[in-house]
């Protein structure tokens, strides 16, 4: 339909609103019980709002502070998923070299193996071990789940999947870009998610690595900002959620702009840019500080990362 005839445009959607209206009057929403008590009132629909923004807002604490500084995770367990990846594996470092046994998650065992024996080899005398399985659709994030958890409990999960494209306007975009970037990451996010809340003991905390693309449109590139943009939403959304509903554990997202990498390079690294290491630094004392309540964090440039290290009392890396 041609966008010179705007008066068709309104016909349709005019003959479009019958059916939504019968739609929202008819279907009702099927809760859990125990959600269903803080859902089905007015209550969840007056909530004090807390606007997304690109603009970094301070963390929230509740009681009394904890040790400020990177915390020490000997006898902790922390599951990567996305741990060979450029971000993902600089979480593992980090982790590792603070105590805690990491686990790598990897989609197949070749991979699982290769990501180890790299990860040991750049943090010798650590405790890193990676096991393999499907963690990108529903059924399989919780299987995988499943398996991990035969093995001890988890305390923290860190995600960092995803990748990066660009090559086309939104409305050449091929179909497969879509379902890669726009429905299967979020998709995993998601997925691993549910898997993982019901798991996850008081206090523990869930971690997500997301790009600023969410927040920062980049032309070509629409699919992966639409994706990153609806999971800085969802973040914000579990984050609510969490609140009414006194589920135990702690959701973060640090939406990171351009971070200096080992995959990036000294060529494409800037002063400017934060460094993976200092977010991996950052993730870790959002995972222990439990006083610290579930936040989407900002991280666009070093002020940023710094506000929040001198919350936490942090010391930056340079």
């Amino acid at each position: 339909m041609s966008l010179r005839h705007p008066i068709a445009i309104n016909n349709l959607a005019s003959s479009a609103l019958p059916s939504a209206r019968h739609l929202l009057t008819t279907t009702r929403l099927t809760l859990r019980p125990a959600a269903q008590h803080y859902f089905s009132t007015s209550r969840s629909l007056n909530m004090d709002p807390k606007p997304i923004t690109n603009t970094p807002t301070p963390l929230s604490f509740r009681g009394a502070s904890g040790k400020p500084g990177l915390p020490k995770m000997k006898g902790k367990r922390i599951l990567v998923i996305g741990g060979s990846g450029g971000v993902g594996s600089h979480l593992v470092d980090r982790y590792a070299q603070a105590g805690a046994h990491v686990i790598i998650a990897s989609r197949t065992p070749e991979k699982a193996s290769a990501a180890l024996k790299a990860a040991q080899a750049r943090n010798p005398g650590t405790d890193i071990s990676s096991m393999a399985g499907d963690t990108t659709t529903f059924a399989g994030a919780k299987a995988f789940a499943d398996t991990v958890s035969a093995t001890g409990q988890v305390d923290h999960v860190a995600l960092a999947v995803g990748g990066w494209w660009s090559g086309a306007t939104l409305w050449d975009v091929p179909p497969h870009v879509v379902d890669t970037f726009f429905t299967g990451v979020p998709t995993a996010y998601l997925a691993n998610l549910q898997a993982w809340a019901p798991r996850l003991l008081r206090g523990h905390a869930m971690i997500w690595i997301l790009g600023g693309s969410g927040y920062n449109p980049v032309p070509g590139s629409g699919p992966v900002c639409m994706g990153s943009a609806s999971l800085f939403m969802a973040q914000s959304v579990v984050e609510r959620e969490i609140a009414m509903t006194g589920a135990p554990f702690r959701l973060f997202s640090l939406a990171n702009g351009p971070l200096n990498t080992r995959q990036r390079g000294a060529l494409h690294s800037s002063p400017s840019f934060p460094d993976a290491d200092e977010v991996a630094d950052l993730s870790l004392a959002l995972m222990e500080r439990q006083d610290v309540l579930s936040h989407g964090l900002t991280l666009r440039n070093r002020d940023h990362i710094k506000m929040y290290y001198d919350q936490l009392g942090l010391t930056p890396h340079r």
